[in-house]
């Protein structure tokens, strides 16, 4: 009884502790949601005695002449009537943006800005109309338009249905501009929520937008950026877009890149479907790409668009594990007896070890002293030179190219690696595990001041279809690289993929990575305004 009674006392206590954190936090989540109306009611009063907003609670902001200015620039855009569409969006961001922060300054609201940034702006606006501005977790999408009535709020599709780009309200801006007087206004007549676009408008096939009457929009304004807090912002479900393959971005592109007096948006829908085009501008690389070719700033081959301009030639390099090179190729040791350094002076810079001071690499016991010296554990600084030279006299022995496979199954340095297996193609032609090098001089003129530089490609294999790669660049004649020299591998399409560049008393600069068989990439060496493009196929 007394083992029974002490029970029914602890769930008591468990009950009714239990109870009084509820009611803690219930009395907690209330306060919490108290504080936040208040903030907004008292928001909303400061909005309207600041004259930011009317009675109607639509929100009017000037620009000032110092903003006309600043959002003008003629030379950013492949036609007038997109220039004027930049200038428009540009000026509505930097209205909103001004407004936006006087008013939320001395708050904890975070820093609003443009997306995907002010610099990428002219890349979106010279093909849709609109600019995101993002401002903490939500997104906010300004819609300018010069309309003296608001018939119906438009959104272009893009801003909906790109899932990277689409955002959580949407504003139309009624903008008034007085080039003349340099002055203007803009007037924001209300907001539109991602849902509503996507489950109450009106989807316009042609024109591919999103529209809505203007009764539909939501014109408390004052209270945009402060609902949130109360509830989650609700989105629609959007589709994930298939990114586009090199063959079709590479087709899209050339098709839609043309300078022309209209948007390659009017194209949407007759001959290009919209998933394709908006899976294109979801890339900001081939974004890029599209506003460049437009602009005429570059063309098809200077982007690197494979299959759409002739190309020089390509590099197979496949052929050179059968000691075949292109035009300009040769094997490394060929350039070093250009530059100077022969086999012997190779042999020279052994000879401080023991049995190797009467080195004589025209002699048949030359291999010998070289095995015994790759099998100690010595640094691969004099590894490297010996297994140069075991490669060159020890054609066809057992033990050398049993030292190389040695050297490949237990050396941890890529360098040796590589060198191991270039050399083991030499000595044993055919062999499964043995690479491939092939090296260039490169001229980047003016810039190296007479100097000059060395790409040497390295291949190993890693199985029947990938391919280990390594792009080196060295010095020729000098000892050191020029500084700021860089070393760029673009892949099919020209995006870069990685890039290095080199310090002031580097004497080698370097990239890797695997592909597999018929992978197509490119290497770029520039120096300043200077660069040369090497196109490459596995």
């Amino acid at each position: 009884m007394l083992w029974e009674r002490q029970n029914q006392i602890c769930h008591l206590t468990i009950f009714f502790e239990s109870f009084r954190l509820s009611a803690r936090k219930i009395r907690s989540q209330e306060t919490e949601i108290n504080r936040k109306m208040k903030y907004i009611i008292e928001t909303r009063e400061s909005l309207q005695l600041d004259g930011m907003m009317e009675s109607n609670e639509q929100m009017w902001l000037q620009f000032s002449s110092e903003q006309m200015k600043q959002a003008w620039s003629q030379d950013m855009y492949s036609n007038n009537s997109a220039n004027w569409k930049g200038y428009i969006n540009r000026l509505c961001s930097l209205g909103f943006l001004s407004g936006l922060k006087e008013l939320l300054e001395g708050t904890l609201h975070p820093e609003p800005s443009v997306w995907p940034s002010e610099e990428d702006m002219p890349t979106i606006s010279e093909v849709v109309n609109g600019t995101a501005i993002d401002f903490g977790e939500t997104r906010l999408i300004l819609i300018p338009s010069e309309i003296e009535e608001l018939d119906e709020f438009s959104v272009p599709r893009e801003w909906v249905d790109i899932p990277s780009w689409a955002g959580d309200y949407y504003l139309p801006v009624q903008m008034v501009v007085d080039e003349e007087a340099y002055n203007g206004e803009m007037r924001v007549l209300g907001y539109a929520t991602h849902w509503q676009l996507k489950q109450n408008s009106k989807y316009d096939s042609v024109a591919e937008t999103y529209c809505l009457e203007p009764e539909d929009l939501i014109t408390d304004f004052a209270t945009l950026w402060l609902a949130q807090q109360l509830r989650p912002r609700r989105k629609a479900a959007v589709a994930e877009l298939t990114a586009p393959k090199v063959d079709e971005a590479s087709r899209l592109l050339q098709q839609l890149g043309q300078p022309s007096l209209y948007s390659p948006r009017h194209r949407v829908g007759i001959d290009v479907g919209f998933e394709p085009w908006a899976a294109l501008l979801a890339n900001p690389a081939y974004r890029q790409k599209l506003y460049q070719l437009r602009l005429k700033k570059e063309s098809m081959e200077e982007i690197g668009i494979a299959g759409t301009a002739t190309r020089k030639t390509t590099v197979k390099l496949r052929e050179w594990f059968d000691s075949v090179y292109a035009t300009g190729w040769q094997t490394i040791e060929e350039i070093w007896e250009q530059f100077g350094v022969p086999e012997a002076n190779l042999a020279y810079g052994l000879r401080g070890h023991p049995g190797l001071k009467e080195l004589r690499l025209d002699k048949p016991d030359a291999v010998q002293p070289l095995i015994s010296l790759l099998r100690s554990n010595l640094d691969k600084w004099t590894h490297l030179p010996a297994v140069e030279l075991l490669g060159r006299i020890g054609r066809g022995n057992p033990e050398a190219i049993a030292t190389l496979t040695y050297i490949m199954d237990t050396t941890l340095d890529k360098d040796l690696l590589r060198c191991a297996a270039v050399n083991l193609g030499k000595i044993d032609p055919g062999n499964p595990r043995a690479g491939a090098r092939g090296a260039k001089v490169i001229d980047l003129g003016l810039q190296l001041e007479g100097r000059s530089l060395v790409l040497i490609v390295t291949l190993l294999p890693k199985g029947d279809r990938e391919t280990s790669v390594n792009v080196k660049m060295e010095p020729g004649r000098e000892k050191y690289l020029p500084s700021g020299l860089q070393l760029t591998v673009l892949d099919e399409t020209g995006l870069e993929v990685m890039g290095a560049y080199s310090r002031s008393a580097d004497s080698a600069v370097q990239l890797g990575f695997s592909g597999d068989r018929g992978d197509f990439f490119r290497v770029k060496v520039s120096l300043g305004e200077s660069s040369i493009v090497e196109d490459f196929l596995l």
